[in-house]
């Protein structure tokens, strides 16, 4: 018990030698909580430094084996849920930790009763790194008033993924980051950046990437391409990207299950290191935002697929944009000269919030474009479809089949328009503040032993068969029609059960732009309900119907055209 109560009781001496002055993330823990919990148990232990105590705690292993074995520490910089410490006060606070009797056999810690509050702060002083000085990671009065109520989870706890079987691969949780209320559209987003030591124990292929974002509008995973790059970075969350020597791996623009066609998977290699990049906003006008952000990553055994997807990203690093509010086009061409095809499953595109539309053909021999193969404004990148304009926060992808075969002497060619009426010029740059252009492809060097997803599809096409839908519960019925529409269209809800549905229309972005109300449906009615265009741009919208106990029981698109 005293080994058990010694881990707590060291977190106290962080502070000892810090300057009366100055109040850090860790100074408000050690005076409100472990002082006044834990001072009787650990009281013989106390006189050490400030950085002895922190060089006891951090990169060391705990005294379980089980947890040495799922290479948890007393305080992994960066990560609380492999963090012993974190795990120990947690009770509850993050329902994905599955904490077994065997981590804390006596109840010692689980015993300690904390506020969620003083629990937060110890999880995000170990998200910023645990750092050693009065370095004060967090707003503490955003989070005290999250937890006095005022404050949404972007991923609620009861719509956590639940974790691949170890044997299946495994999961990444991402946060969370605090965020105050919606300030308006100029509101910046807020990014994030830390490694992930993935832990890999020999080269691995992976086959599917399944995120759940919450709130946020934008995640991209890189990996290192070395260790000692990684190394070079600090341990935690940090401000700014890093795109040297890294490999791109995927990006998301919203909540998607990333299932690579058959036949094909990424390659990691043995103990890869990857670079997480998260942008989120709060779009709630009122309400304190908890976002998390997780990532199911599906691995199989080296050698199990026929070909090796890749995945790269296309920039013209060459743009300036001044703030003139007039619009500003950018055209380039990339070539390689070398007579190789490539195959290309996936085309995407990514701007900041100047762009307002983005376009790639391929290029001909003779250096003029040929086939036009996306179109940033268009649904589903695809040129021939329905206009639902630029949103340069979720950007559609554009999935070939069979492959498209790109000759990359000929190469492609993208051009992308902007209109800054911002306060001052930009150019390229890794923040939200700065602008970029690229094109994002998934490709392969040959399709022998591929079966394809199926392509992108126009919208009209996709809402006619099941693809359009999400249904939460089967039991309920849904059908909107005419869709798309330009005035006014109907939805028809029918269910087995009778049941208190309230209809919601949110844009791309997450905001709720309609709410319809309550309706009544039960086994003996067809109920129909009206909607109309007015106040809505043109555009992509989601209808969520939720039912009686809270949650979502249809997802459906809805497009003004």
């Amino acid at each position: 018990m005293l080994q058990k109560c010694f881990l707590l009781s060291t977190v106290f001496l962080l502070y000892i030698s810090l300057s009366s002055l100055a109040v850090g993330t860790f100074e408000e823990v050690y005076t409100d909580v472990f002082v006044p919990q834990c001072m009787t148990c650990h009281s013989d232990d106390w006189g050490n430094s400030m950085e002895t105590v922190r060089q006891t705690l951090i990169d060391e292993l705990p005294s379980n084996n089980s947890l040495i074995a799922k290479r948890h520490q007393l305080v992994f910089e960066g990560d609380p849920y492999r963090s012993t410490l974190f795990r120990y006060i947690n009770n509850g606070l993050a329902p994905d930790i599955e904490s077994l009797p065997i981590e804390d056999k006596d109840g010692t810690h689980s015993s300690i009763q904390l506020s969620d509050y003083h629990k937060e702060l110890i999880r995000q002083w170990i998200l910023y790194g645990a750092p050693d000085s009065q370095e004060e990671v967090v707003d503490h009065e955003l989070i005290q008033e999250f937890y006095n109520g005022n404050g949404v989870y972007g991923v609620p706890h009861d719509q956590i993924p639940e974790k691949p079987a170890p044997s299946e691969g495994f999961q990444i949780h991402y946060g969370p980051f605090f965020l105050p209320p919606w300030e308006g559209i100029d509101q910046p987003n807020v990014e994030f950046y830390s490694k992930y030591y993935t832990y890999l124990d020999e080269d691995t292929e992976i086959h599917r990437l399944d995120a759940q974002l919450g709130s946020s509008h934008h995640l991209i995973l890189y990996r290192f391409n070395s260790e000692s790059t990684a190394d070079r970075l600090r341990e935690g969350l940090r401000p700014n990207a890093y795109h040297n020597d890294v490999s791109y791996v995927t990006g998301y623009q919203n909540s998607y299950d990333l299932r690579l066609p058959e036949g094909t998977a990424f390659t990691w290699q043995k103990n890869s290191i990857l670079d997480i990049n998260g942008h989120s906003i709060n779009y709630s006008q009122t309400a304190v935002l908890a976002t998390d952000m997780y990532v199911n990553v599906y691995t199989q055994k080296k050698g199990t697929a026929k070909q090796e997807m890749f995945s790269d990203l296309i920039p013209n690093v060459g743009i300036y944009i001044p703030n003139d509010g007039q619009e500003h086009i950018f055209e380039s061409e990339f070539t390689y000269g070398v007579p190789t095809t490539l195959h290309v499953w996936g085309v995407s595109s990514h701007t900041h919030k100047y762009g307002t539309d983005f376009d790639v053909w391929l290029r001909n021999p003779d250096g003029s474009k040929g086939e036009h193969i996306f179109d940033g404004s268009k649904y589903n990148g695809i040129p021939t479809c329905e206009e639902i304009g630029y949103d340069f926060q979720h950007p559609p992808v554009r999935y070939f089949n069979p492959f498209l075969p790109v000759k990359i002497s000929d190469g492609i060619i993208q051009r992308a328009k902007y209109v800054n009426n911002g306060p001052e010029s930009v150019r390229w740059g890794e923040t939200s503040n700065d602008e970029m252009m690229i094109t994002g492809v998934f490709y392969t060097l040959s399709t022998s032993g591929i079966t394809p997803n199926p392509a992108s599809q126009c919208f009209a096409d996709e809402i006619t068969s099941t693809a359009g839908e999400i249904i939460a519960n089967p039991t309920l019925q849904a059908h909107i029609s005419p869709n798309p529409f330009s005035e006014q269209t109907t939805l028809s809800l029918t269910s087995p059960e009778t049941d208190e549905l309230t209809i919601e229309i949110y844009n791309l972005q997450g905001q709720l732009v309609k709410n319809l109300g309550q309706i009544s449906v039960n086994a003996q009615s067809n109920q129909q309900i009206s909607i109309d265009a007015e106040g809505l741009n043109t555009g992509m919208y989601f209808y969520h119907i939720r039912g009686s106990e809270g949650g979502s029981v249809f997802v459906g698109k809805m497009m003004v055209d």
